[in-house]
Order: C-alpha cells, then sequence, then structure tokens
C-alpha cells in the first residue's frame, strides 16, 4: 500500500512502538514541556532585551507556549491517526493469516495470500514487525473466539 501522503515523517514513526504509543508520545510533550520551563528560566535570569523589559521576555515566553501547544496537538494528532491505522492493519492481518490457514480451495489461498501480502507491505511502511506482540496476541484472540 503506497500511500501518496504520510502520516508523520519515517524517522519519527520508527522510534514509536507498535502498541505503546500513547507513552512514547506522553514522553515526548514531558520532555517539551521541561524543555519549555528551563527555557523560561532562562530567559528571566539572561534577561534578553534588557533590564526593565519584562513584558517583551514575557510575551516571548507566551509565543513560545503557544506554538509549543500547537505542535503538540498537531503531533498527538497524527500520532493517535498512526495508532488506528496500526490497529487496523494489524487485525486485517492476523485475519489474513487465519484464512490463508483455513482456506479449502487452491483459489481461495491464493487469494488470501495476495491480501496477506499486500497487508505485509502495509505494516512495514508503518514500521510494525511481522513478529510483534501486537499480531501475536490478535492471533491468539482469533483463535480463542474460534474455539468459542
Amino acid at each position: 500500500m503506497k500511500t501518496g501522503k504520510k502520516i508523520l515523517p519515517n524517522c519519527i514513526v520508527k522510534r514509536i512502538n507498535p502498541g505503546d504509543e500513547d507513552k512514547d508520545v506522553s514522553s515526548a510533550v514531558v520532555a517539551a514541556l521541561a524543555m519549555y520551563i528551563i527555557g523560561v528560566v532562562f530567559i528571566y535570569y539572561w534577561e534578553p532585551f534588557g533590564d526593565g523589559n519584562r513584558w517583551k521576555e514575557t510575551c516571548l515566553a507566551i509565543c513560545i507556549l503557544a506554538i509549543l501547544i500547537a505542535l503538540g496537538y498537531m503531533l498527538v494528532a497524527r500520532v493517535s491517526l498512526l495508532e488506528r491505522k496500526r490497529k487496523r492493519a494489524i487485525k486485517a492481518y492476523a485475519k489474513a493469516k487465519k484464512n490463508e490457514k483455513e482456506a479449502k480451495t487452491e483459489e481461495a489461498r491464493i487469494k488470501a495470500k495476495k491480501w496477506k501480502a499486500s497487508l505485509e507491505e502495509e505494516l512495514e511502511e508503518l514500521h510494525v514487525p511481522l513478529d510483534c506482540e501486537a499480531i501475536k496476541k490478535r492471533q491468539k484472540e482469533l483463535e480463542r473466539s474460534d474455539a468459542n
């Protein structure tokens, strides 16, 4: 599956582990907030606009905070979209593996293999390894639902 528009750059998607998207984004937001606090303390200590210009320093701190909030909101929205795409792809891949095993005719088996191959490409694009815990967990859930 080749899409014209990427959700996030590949360097960011590679660093976000499948199933741990919330933890990874939370740690990035906390780090950005800590850097902002350190920056504000530094601005007020260093006084880059000279003595008696606290209003300029306050405006600078507010502008930086507004930019960080906007970027954080965009990052969280994009990561939640990535998480939904990964979950959908993982569910479909587990179902495709199950269908391939249970195919009765050769034609159905070939069709299931093609579907599975396209899903493998999508998972590769989303940087989800085929042996990750989320896929194994979904496969076990499907097997349990078949047993009931």
